[in-house]
């Protein structure tokens, strides 16, 4: 029965018989693929059903990702707030800006949070963002003037080393020391490995 389940598609195929997802089967049948619009002279022209047109369509919208906020889990809160200055943004694997939150002085964008267990907390970009697939830094800086002005973090445990320190060259955790503002944009090679795993996640 094995060996008939596997072999039952190719016959199929071979009688010219339609089979749904049988695209599926084209890299074991065939040594090569080439695209129509490869093989037609120059300057022809291809009609192609609408579903056909929507279906494409929709494959590039769900290869992308809506990126409209960063959500961290604040387990609780002391004081009145961030200062001046502090911001959060994705950047590039190059380090060019992408978007970011804006001011986030006091508790108007990073609220106060005193519940048991502490609860998540999203705060906006600026502008909703479009990404495809691929690596991306979020970066977060908060300016505290005072030790008790301060959201409480969670993070992961920062007793013990992370197993990587590396990912194709991009590190997956650390800090850029010496920013006396919010950058327009970073330096990869800056970032310096640290301990402290904060955690957060896109919206």
């Amino acid at each position: 029965m094995a060996v008939c389940a596997r072999r039952r598609p190719t016959l199929i195929i071979g009688n010219s018989t339609a089979l749904a997802r049988v695209q599926a089967l084209a890299p074991v049948l065939v040594d090569d693929t080439e695209l129509l619009l490869d093989v037609l002279p120059a300057g022809s022209m291809t009609v192609v059903p609408e579903r056909v047109r929507t279906r494409a369509a929709d494959l590039v919208a769900t290869s992308q990702e809506f990126l409209q906020a960063f959500v961290w889990h604040v387990l609780g809160y002391e004081g009145t707030g961030l200062d001046a200055g502090s911001n959060a943004g994705i950047f590039t694997t190059a380090g060019a800006k992408l978007g970011e939150v804006g001011d986030m002085t006091d508790t108007s964008k990073m609220i106060d949070v005193h519940n048991s267990g502490g609860q998540t907390v999203a705060v906006n970009l600026s502008t909703t963002l479009t990404l495809n697939p691929g690596i991306y830094y979020v970066a977060f800086r908060f300016v505290i003037g005072a030790a008790s002005n301060a959201p409480i973090m969670m993070c992961a445990d920062s007793s013990n080393a992370a197993p990587v320190t590396t990912l194709n060259s991009v590190k997956p955790f650390g800090v850029i020391s010496g920013l006396s503002s919010w950058p327009g944009s970073i330096t990869p090679s800056a970032i310096e490995t640290d301990p402290i795993k904060y955690w957060a996640a896109f919206a």
